[in-house]
Parts: C-alpha cells; structure tokens; sequence
C-alpha cells in the first residue's frame, strides 16, 4: 500500500527497507512487484527516495553469510532481478510507444 497511495508512504517504505529489503523483489499474486503500483506522478519522488537509500537494496561490501541464507538470497535477488528488468522493460515500452504510438504495433485508428 505505501506504493500506491494518494500521497508516497515514505516512512512506511523507509521501515520496511530497513527491516525486509527482501520485499522489494516479491511479487503478489498478479505478480506485480510494490513499486509496480507506484503512480506514475510519483516516480521521481521514488527515485529519489530509492536513489538515497541504495545501501539499503545493495550491500556495498561483502558480508559472511550461511550457505543456507546464499541459497536464500540467490533466489530472491534472481526474482528480484528478473521484477525490476520486467519493470524496466515495461517502463521502456510505455515511454516509446507515447513518444511514437506507431512503434507499439497497434493500429491507433
């Protein structure tokens, strides 16, 4: 919900990065991602916030770790991955085919 409100819900995000980043990359069951739900009226506002919070998504440096929580982390940074490039991709098609709607390969008429 902090995604998709009126207004950002930046202090909820803000707890929930610091507690579960983990949650960034799961997905609901319309396999849509949080920031999937964000308006897009809002995105520079989550870019930054996100922007400033990086350290939080990607560890800057390395960290030991059990084998068990490498298996974990390698399958949540693989969904993770695989939502924020479908993400982009969506972003990257949505920005094209309102510069050009003839690139969408839907007739317009």
């Amino acid at each position: 919900d902090a995604c998709w409100t009126v207004k950002p819900n930046l202090d909820l995000m803000d707890f929930l990065m610091q507690e579960a980043p983990q949650l960034l990359g799961l997905s609901d069951v319309r396999g849509h991602t949080p920031f999937a739900y964000a308006r897009r009226d809002h995105w520079a506002v989550w870019m930054g916030f996100l922007t400033q919070r990086r350290h939080l998504i990607i560890p800057s440096k390395p960290r030991r770790v059990s084998a068990s929580s490498i298996c974990t982390t390698v399958t949540t940074s693989a969904a993770a991955n695989a939502a924020m490039s479908a993400r982009a991709a969506q972003l990257s098609a949505a920005a094209a085919s309102r510069a050009n709607p003839q690139l969408t390969g839907v007739a317009t008429r």
